[in-house]
């Protein structure tokens, strides 16, 4: 049997036949209205395929259909074209030039201006650090100042409070001392204003008896003043 008998034979059978119809489907005709850039993938046509009898049943028959690789006999080549390479003229060289300076200067611009943005900001943190170092400095010679300030003032308070109490001391045993002497003044009054009296008293008792008697007068003693 021929491949094309066998083939013809197969198409007979139900499901063989729209198995071969999804294989091989009919050769259509290229479209005539074909638009620039379209690819066309009905590219290759199988031309030859093998089936191999596997078993034969009463139910039915199973195959095993074997498919040769394709051939692109007969297709269009697909070409990658590319346009010619025109040369450029000095016109177009001179301007990619006088672009690529425009860019180059561009670029050294925008590099020194973040330079000196980076200056600047390096400057005012230098100079932030300075204010503050200087601003802390000024910090501690002041604490330092008040708390001289504060020990001279304490100390002086303390100088005034022990002259104050060595000037209450001195005035209280100056009131001390003055109170005994006017109470030994006082004693001393009192014992010479007895006395007095007592001596009056013992010369009119003498002046009497010796009066009376004619006796000598005593010989009176000489009174001392002095502190009891």
């Amino acid at each position: 049997m021929t491949l094309a008998a066998y083939r013809e034979k197969m198409r007979d059978l139900p499901l063989v036949s729209l198995f071969c119809s999804c294989i091989l489907p009919e050769p259509r005709e290229p479209a005539a209205d074909k638009k620039e850039g379209v690819v066309d993938l009905n590219l290759c046509n199988i031309r030859d395929m093998e089936v191999i009898e596997l078993s034969k049943r009463a139910s039915g028959q199973a195959f095993e259909v074997i498919l040769k690789p394709p051939t692109f006999d007969g297709a269009p080549e697909l070409r990658a074209t590319t346009p010619p390479r025109q040369k450029p003229s000095l016109a177009e060289i001179q301007k990619k030039l006088d672009a690529a300076q425009e860019r180059r200067k561009c670029q050294e611009a925008e590099l020194l201006k973040h330079l000196a943005e980076r200056r600047e900001h390096e400057r005012e943190v230098a100079q932030k650090a300075l204010a503050k170092e200087c601003q802390e400095h000024r910090a501690t010679a002041n604490m330092e100042q008040r708390q001289m300030h504060l020990n001279a003032s304490q100390e002086r308070l303390h100088e005034e409070d022990k002259h104050s109490v060595e000037v209450s001391t001195a005035e209280k045993r100056a009131n001390l001392g003055r109170n005994c002497e006017t109470k030994v003044f006082i004693l001393i009054s009192v014992a010479s204003s007895g006395r007095k009296t007592n001596y009056r008293n013992t010369i009119d008792s003498n002046n009497t008896v010796c009066s009376s008697k004619h006796a000598v007068k005593p010989r009176l003693r000489p009174h001392v003043h002095g502190y009891f």
